[in-house]
């Protein structure tokens, strides 16, 4: 698409829909073209690129869908919402200020080269499980990065204490200014998570779960000897008259669950290959935790 002389402007409406079907361009004369998005512009149909060199002002509650393939912005403005299982490129001097929701129901979201965010920044990351990018939403920037703003959890299960979820990826991250916590709900239940700022990844890490009855908090049950050979051991501290202890995967998937009456220390294994795995313990008491063990 080329606009032409003057000053011309694209305008997508609210209600208006865009579906990019082809690889291609918006381009305009003369360095002067505006495209003023508070619809719904989305590319689904190649796994090429599609370029938009006009000046980009997406406005809420316009939402980009990057769900194949690239779409890459020349001067990208706005704070409406880039969505999408796809890649996205913004100009090396743009400095990201709408809303990033990865995936959708959830996937990942790629960005092409460095990413810089401003404080006004909002990260939506919905979470329905452990696997990352199936279950839950991932940013990675094949880049340096700069984080700021908010993050924003949309919890659809029952996390377990302690579990992690890396929610952002780069290559490097130079500064990381984040809420310390936050808060999600889930069946009337709040789930507040740490912010973890690594050198590439945000991590996020389950560390309170507030009921109508009370606090859960994290119990320091020990798991030993890590790495192993498949046989490990468990110590909870005191005895407990009923506990459930659930291996997983990093797939997600569950491989053992065994049930236990009046233990204190518990003895279990893993048959299956080497690798990662995670391990769930919960308790009559309402206590639980996951603990990850390497199979060697």
């Amino acid at each position: 698409m080329y606009l032409g002389s003057g000053s011309p402007t694209l305008n997508n409406a609210t209600s208006g829909i865009i579906n990019l079907n082809t690889d291609g361009s918006i381009t305009f004369a003369n360095g002067i073209g505006d495209l003023v998005n508070s619809g719904v512009i989305k590319k689904e149909a190649t796994s090429g690129e599609f370029s938009i060199s006009v000046n980009t002002d997406n406005v809420m509650p316009g939402k980009f869908i990057c769900e194949s393939g690239l779409v890459s912005f020349g001067t990208y403005t706005g704070d409406g919402i880039l969505t999408g299982n796809g890649s996205v490129k913004l100009n090396s001097s743009t400095v990201f200020g709408g809303t990033l929701s990865p995936g959708g129901l959830p996937g990942t979201l790629t960005h092409v080269g460095n990413f810089t965010a401003s404080q006004n920044q909002r990260l939506v990351t919905e979470i329905f499980g452990p696997l990352p990018g199936t279950q839950y939403d991932v940013f990675n920037v094949q880049g340096n990065a700069v984080v700021k703003g908010n993050i924003e959890v949309d919890l659809n299960y029952a996390a377990a204490l302690s579990h992690e979820f890396v929610i952002f990826n780069a290559n490097s991250i130079s500064t990381c200014e984040l809420p310390e916590t936050v808060i999600a709900n889930f069946q009337s239940q709040n789930y507040t998570f740490d912010v973890i700022c690594n050198p590439n990844n945000v991590t996020l890490k389950l560390n309170k779960i507030v009921l109508g009855a009370g606090e859960i908090k994290v119990n320091k049950f020990s798991l030993y000897p890590n790495p192993s050979n498949g046989n490990f051991s468990i110590d909870l501290g005191k005895e407990y008259s009923n506990v459930i202890v659930d291996i997983y995967n990093v797939m997600g998937q569950i491989i053992s669950s065994e049930r236990y009456s009046s233990v204190k220390n518990i003895q279990n294994s893993i048959n299956t290959l080497p690798g990662i795995y995670f391990v769930n313990v919960s308790t009559s008491a309402g206590e639980s935790t996951n603990l990850r063990i390497i199979k060697q």
